[in-house]
Formats: C-alpha cells, sequence, structure tokens
C-alpha cells in the first residue's frame, strides 16, 4: 500500500501499481550534466565499437544511448554497423528505426530478427500470454508454432493506423524486447533488481519517462 493506506489498483510481482491521469506528473527537463556525461559516453562506445565491431554488449548500448540522446540517425548508423550475432544486430535496427517513427521498416528488421533467432528466444519473444487476460489459458493450450497464426490476428487487430504503413504497436512490442535484454545485468536507474516482474512491466506498459524520489512526509529534515 502506498503510504500504508491506499491499495494498489494492480500488483505486479514487488510493485504495487495506481492509475492517475496521463498529465498528473511530467519528468523534469534532464540535466545539462547527464547530457555531457551522456556525450562522453557515446564517444566512449564509438571508440570501443570500432575496436570491438562484434561484441554485442557495445553494439546495444552504443544504439541506447543513442537513441536517449534523441539522435536516431546515429542509432541507426550504429545499429547497421553491428557486427555482432544476425538476429541482435536486426533487432537493434529495429529499435532504432522504431524510435525513428519508421514503422514499417522498423516491423522487417524485427521480422528479419526473429527469423534468425534461436527457437527458444524466439518463442519468448512472440509470446504475448503477458498482454492478454480472458484468453491467456487458451493461448498457453498453443505450441509456439501454433501461437503464430493468432499472433498475426492479434497485431492485425492492434494496429492502431491501418493508413500508417507497418504495426507501430508491434514494432513497439519487439523494442521493449530489446530493451529488455539492455537491461541484462545493467544497474536500474531505481536501484531495483532487474527480474521478471520488471520484464512484465517492461513488456505491458513500456519504459519509464522518468523517475523521482520524494522526501518521507514523517521524516524532518534540516536544509
Amino acid at each position: 500500500d502506498r503510504d500504508g493506506a491506499v491499495p494498489c489498483d494492480e500488483r505486479v510481482g514487488r510493485f504495487c501499481l495506481w492509475y492517475e491521469p496521463a498529465d498528473a506528473w511530467r519528468p523534469a527537463p534532464e540535466a545539462p550534466g547527464i547530457q555531457r556525461a551522456r556525450r562522453e559516453l557515446v564517444r566512449t562506445l564509438d571508440s570501443l565499437a570500432a575496436l570491438l565491431p562484434g561484441d554485442g554488449w557495445i553494439a546495444g548500448q552504443r544504439v541506447r544511448y543513442l537513441v536517449d540522446a534523441g539522435d536516431t540517425a546515429a542509432a541507426i548508423d550504429a545499429a547497421r554497423a553491428c557486427r555482432a550475432e544476425g538476429w541482435w544486430c536486426a533487432a537493434l535496427a529495429g529499435y532504432a528505426l522504431h524510435e525513428a517513427r519508421r514503422f514499417a521498416e522498423a516491423d522487417s528488421a524485427f521480422a528479419a530478427a526473429l527469423a534468425a533467432m534461436p527457437a527458444e528466444r524466439r518463442c519468448r519473444w512472440t509470446d504475448l500470454s503477458v498482454l492478454l487476460d480472458d484468453l491467456r489459458g487458451t493461448y498457453h493450450r498453443l505450441s509456439c508454432a501454433g501461437r503464430d497464426s493468432l499472433a498475426r490476428r492479434i497485431w492485425w487487430l492492434a494496429d492502431p493506423l491501418y493508413m500508417v504503413p507497418g504495426n507501430e504497436r508491434r514494432s513497439e512490442h519487439f523494442a521493449r524486447h530489446v530493451w529488455d535484454v539492455l537491461q541484462d545485468d545493467a544497474r536500474p536507474p531505481d536501484g531495483v533488481r532487474w527480474e521478471g516482474d520488471s520484464r512484465e512491466l517492461l513488456l505491458r506498459y513500456g519504459w519509464p519517462a522518468g523517475y523521482e524520489r520524494e522526501r518521507p512526509s514523517n521524516v524532518d529534515i534540516l536544509e
């Protein structure tokens, strides 16, 4: 319970969620010091990628922080320069293209990634049970291959704008899977260890727009 009084609207593992209006809170503008630190990190990752173009972790973090900086064109170039496993490079391209709102190209890149990735990982990435409610039991009884036809119908129904090439809801889902991989062995900004419930929140709701810390109301703080 938040403040020990208000029950959760929904609980996911360790997390207690409340549904509030979309404009109830907005993150503060990013501090200039963070922007400078990110630029320095990207320069370091650029140098490391030139030395080790086949390192998947370096390639992933390079694309990630270029997207964070808002430089999607450089992120797309970085993904295309990736020389790690083919499925991972294709997934990074899909992620960067999605963030650039080039949804049809992102769809194609993610299709290439799914075709190239190991069967077990593909089964995990194409498992939509975390997004389903009433259909979840029926869905789980299907094999991975048996879910494909149902998934095609679900994504067709979920496409928000039929007149826009590509399916931005589907590419957003796979972009979230890329984020999940990028979080492996990473130190989360909120200090909470990345586990299965973190992954479920990411797949269902997306990456947080920002974080804030509140002072406890029952503690006196001297200014």
